[in-house]
């Protein structure tokens, strides 16, 4: 075989190891959601005190003030119903960018278990939260850093059981 036959051949294996390692991870983050409570459950027993600790670890890259500008991600100050890609003055990666809507809870759920396996393409080199609970009480917290809360779905009216009187 000649080298340049060898050489195609090689990056055409590179290119496929990379998929797979990325396909991986979105297998691994659909299974993990898969096998957890709604997330409406989990809200109903998220502790926001918990989430604060547990938010020391998106402090490293990001702001969690009211007014602060980007670090190394955007501010998450009213993260919870903002647009997804909107904060002026941080590049967002084009897949983020292309996501579209506004940052749910169900949304910051998938996307804090991981990242990758929410938006392939994504910036953000975090690996995830794996634990169901800790994500809640971090979605918890990070929905009190607002000027108008959200109120968190309510996992009856979500389920289509009867509202309870």
């Amino acid at each position: 075989m000649n080298r340049e036959l060898l050489n195609a051949g090689a990056a055409l294996a590179v290119l496929i190891c990379h998929w797979a390692i990325a396909d991986v991870a979105t297998v691994h983050a659909q299974a993990a959601m898969a096998a957890q409570p709604p997330i409406e459950q989990l809200l109903a027993a998220a502790d926001v005190g918990r989430g604060q600790t547990s938010a020391r670890i998106c402090a490293a890259c990001h702001t969690l003030k009211k007014g602060g500008g980007p670090l190394v991600g955007p501010n998450l100050w009213g993260v919870v119903g903002r647009p997804k890609g909107s904060q002026t003055g941080f590049n967002y990666s084009t897949a983020l960018q292309a996501k579209g809507g506004n940052w749910t809870m169900d949304d910051l759920d998938h996307f804090i278990t991981s990242p990758s396996g929410f938006i392939a393409g994504t910036k953000m080199p975090f690996a995830g939260v794996p634990n169901a609970s800790e994500r809640a009480d971090i979605i918890a917290y990070l929905n009190s850093l607002s000027d108008n809360p959200a109120l968190p779905p309510k996992a009856a009216e979500t389920s289509g059981a009867p509202n309870a009187r």
